[in-house]
C-alpha cells in the first residue's frame, strides 16, 4: 500500500481516520503539528562490515511522534538491528550518529566465534561459512518466523534456532545461565563489557542517593558551585532506579521514585534549576 499524501513510498504507519503515510510524510505532519525540526537530508541505507570482512547492509529509518524520535537500523533481509531513542526536539543530526555508532560497536562484538575446520566440533552451530561456538558472554534478538509460525533467536546477525542454541551452550554443562532481556535501543554489550549482577532493591538505593549527596551537600546546603557534579553523580545512580522500574516490583519503584523526589526537593540551594532535571528523569521512569 502507498503513502496517501506522496503516493510513492510505501506506507508504514496507519492512523485511523486520518490515512495510511510513509515515514517521510508522517514526520512531516507531526513537525507541522508540534512546531518541531526534523533532519530531512540523511543516508538511508549503509554498508558495514564484521570482523570476518562480511558486509552488511543495513536501511535507515526515522520515526518522530510528540513524545520521542526512534532512529532504527535494520539489516536488509534480516539479521541486525539496531535503535537510538532521543526527544524530538534534540539534534536529530546527533542521534543519527550515534545510531551508526551504535552499528559499527555492535558488529565489532561478536558472540559467535568462528573455529578451525580441521576438526568438526559436534556442538558447533554449523554453517556455509564455516562451524561457531558461542562465547561465555554476549547477546542476541527474539524474532518470529513467519514461514515456520515460530520463533528463533538472531546472534551476529545470523538466525540461530532454539535447539542450535542449546547444542552451542552444552559446551558450559554444568555452569550457571543467567540471561537479562532489554530493549533494543538499550546499550549494547561490546567488547570489554560484561553483565554483572547489581543490586537494585529501594533500600540500596535510597542509601547511594544519600550516599552521593554527602559527596556535594554543606549540611542540607547544595552550592551552585557543586550543582554540574552533583547532577552528574546522581545521574548515574538513577541508572540503578531505572532498573529498578525495569526489572523491580513496580510498587516499590514507584515508592522509591517519589521519595527519591521528595529528598531532592527538600534541598536547599542557590542555583537556578536543581533538581529539576533529575525530577523530570526520575518521573519518565516511573511506572
Amino acid at each position: 500500500m502507498l503513502c496517501d499524501i506522496c503516493k510513492t513510498n510505501e506506507s508504514r504507519i496507519s492512523m485511523a481516520g486520518e490515512g495510511d503515510f510513509c515515514y517521510d510524510c508522517h514526520n512531516a505532519r507531526i513537525a507541522k503539528m508540534y512546531n518541531l525540526r526534523i533532519l530531512e537530508e540523511f543516508a538511508r541505507e549503509i554498508v558495514v562490515r564484521d570482523p570476518s570482512n562480511r558486509p552488511h547492509h543495513f536501511v535507515i529509518t526515522n520515526l518522530v511522534m510528540p513524545g520521542f524520535s526512534e532512529w532504527k537500523a535494520e539489516e536488509d533481509g534480516g539479521g541486525y538491528q539496531f535503535s537510538v531513542f532521543g526527544k524530538p526536539e534534540d539534534d536529530q543530526a546527533a542521534a543519527l550518529i550515534q545510531l551508526h555508532r551504535k552499528v559499527i560497536t555492535g558488529l565489532q562484538h561478536q558472540s559467535l566465534q568462528l573455529q578451525d575446520k580441521e576438526f568438526i566440533i559436534s556442538n558447533a552451530l554449523q554453517t556455509d561459512e564455516g562451524q561457531y561456538c558461542i562465547n561465555e558472554t554476549g547477546c542476541g534478538r527474539i524474532e518470529y518466523d513467519e514461514i515456520t509460525g515460530g520463533y528463533h533467536l538472531v546472534i551476529d546477525g545470523r538466525p540461530v534456532s532454539g535447539s542450535d542454541f542449546l547444542s552451542m551452550l552444552s559446551q558450559y554443562e554444568s555452569r550457571n545461565f543467567c540471561f537479562q532481556v532489554r530493549e533494543l535501543s538499550d546499550d549494547i554489550l561490546e567488547k570489554g563489557m560484561i553483565l554483572i549482577p547489581a543490586r537494585v532493591d529501594g533500600e540500596t538505593i535510597l542509601g547511594r542517593i544519600e550516599e552521593t549527596l554527602s559527596w556535594f551537600l554543606d549540611g542540607t546546603f547544595l552550592s551552585y558551585k557543586h550543582e554540574s557534579a552533583c547532577n552528574s553523580a546522581l545521574s548515574e545512580r538513577l541508572d540503578e532506579y531505572e532498573l529498578l522500574c525495569r526489572y523491580g516490583d513496580r510498587e516499590t519503584a514507584r515508592t522509591v521514585g517519589q521519595a527519591i523526589i521528595d529528598r531532592l526537593l527538600a534541598i536547599d540551594h542557590d542555583t537556578e534549576d536543581f533538581p529539576d532535571d533529575l525530577v523530570i528523569s526520575i518521573r519518565c521512569c516511573m511506572p
